[in-house]
């Protein structure tokens, strides 16, 4: 599947609020717009100065969370959409997948900057949207020895318009993208034990 069609569909579903067997889910509206978000937002897991960076002046923004278990497919997100539909997102799912093949797939889109990290983590900064690898076994994965590795792969991106834009906005990005990350380890309850960055990377340095 293309880039742009996966992230055409990632859009619908958060938009539309998709029901996933197992999942914790709920919506917050805001009626003072992003200056009546609490400090954190999306179960305390993402610093309201990151939409304030990015979303646009509104009346009315939606907070949406959804949590999975060990083992689901999706095992956290967080979206803020503002009445005129811009959508500041970010969303963690577990899948099989080594470096090399996450590398390949998004080899194609020539706007990406690889950001330097440690620990086994990767990720790859765009103007408008992000994605990180984290090595991640669940605590009961499927297949034996020689399988798929597993790993947490995490989309995340901002729609329509914004307030920011070049390195500002690719930062403000990486940073959702690296919160959700974060809280998506500790919900899957990942075998390995990686080390993530004090705060997320900067984009800027990988040039």
């Amino acid at each position: 599947m293309k880039k742009e069609s996966k992230d055409a569909l990632l859009v619908t579903a958060l938009i539309a609020g998709i029901s996933v067997s197992g999942f914790l889910g709920y919506r917050e509206v805001f009626l003072d717009g992003v200056e009546d978000l609490p400090e954190r937002v999306c179960d305390a897991t993402v610093d309201n100065s990151i939409a304030a960076r990015v979303l646009p002046d509104t009346r009315k923004v939606t907070v949406q969370t959804s949590q999975g278990r060990p083992g689901d497919d999706i095992i956290f997100s967080c979206s803020l959409t503002t009445e005129e539909e811009s959508i500041l997102f970010a969303r963690a799912e577990m899948m099989k997948s080594s470096q090399e093949s996450w590398r390949n797939y998004h080899a194609d889109n020539k706007d990406g900057k690889p950001i330097d990290l440690a620990g086994g983590i990767e990720a790859t900064s765009w103007p408008r949207d992000a994605t990180i690898y984290i090595p991640c076994t669940p605590p009961y994965p499927e297949g034996g020895a020689g399988s798929q590795p597993y790993a947490l792969t995490v989309t995340a991106g901002m729609f329509s318009e914004s307030r920011a834009s070049g390195d500002e906005l690719r930062q403000a990005i990486v940073d959702i993208g690296f919160q959700v990350a974060e809280r998506a380890y500790e919900v899957a309850e990942c075998k390995e034990e990686t080390d993530f960055p004090p705060r997320p990377p900067r984009t800027v340095a990988s040039r």
